[in-house]
């Protein structure tokens, strides 16, 4: 990950890009966007669930949702089957059918349950 005091695209409301395979990844995120506390916290748990697969959805209540800005403060990687913003890059969500993810599987796939 690199942090950068530089705005990307020259916009001060991105708060930065990721390039992501599945496997390896690259995330840029900039100190200078102009975003609640809220939404750049967001921005980083975003771009790192990317590292372990997990990617860009449509809903709004979920961390992973796209665009960034349309996400809902409280938002939290949910428990539900939801339909990919773009074009599905990585292996598909356990308990989904094709085309649909679920943030919160996956990362118990990753990591496990809580104790």
């Amino acid at each position: 990950m690199v942090v950068t005091s530089e705005m990307v695209d020259g916009n001060p409301n991105n708060p930065g890009w990721a390039e992501l395979d599945c496997e390896d990844s690259l995330i840029a995120l900039s100190t200078e966007a102009r975003l609640p506390l809220a939404t750049k916290g967001i921005v980083v748990s975003n771009q790192l669930a990317g590292v372990f697969g997990l990617e860009s959805i449509d809903a709004q209540d979920d961390i992973m949702n796209s665009p960034i800005g349309s996400t809902l403060a409280d938002a939290e990687f949910r428990d539900v089957c939801n339909e990919f913003a773009f074009t599905q890059m990585c292996d598909g969500s356990p308990g989904c059918g094709e085309m649909k993810h679920n943030s919160f599987a996956l990362l118990i796939e990753v990591f496990g349950a809580a104790p």
